[in-house]
């Protein structure tokens, strides 16, 4: 059983990364403001689509060095 002390701690490092904001999030905000909703709606999925892209390659370079047999 993991002590409840260890999960309150996990409990409350975990709230403090999901509540800060991090430069993806403050640059569409910034974007927004400026340039209007089209704008941020527009960076937002674009920043989802780099990180998805950069997750896809990740993964398939991870496969591929993992499925090698040497």
């Amino acid at each position: 059983m993991i002590p409840a002390g260890h999960v309150l701690t996990f409990a409350l490092l975990s709230f403090a990364l999901i509540i800060v904001p991090g430069p993806n999030v403050l640059f569409v905000i910034s974007r927004s403001l400026v340039l209007g909703r089209a704008a941020g709606v527009g960076t937002a999925l674009g920043g989802l689509g780099g990180t998805g892209g950069l997750v896809m390659i990740g993964i398939g370079a991870s496969l591929a060095i993992t499925g090698r047999q040497d």
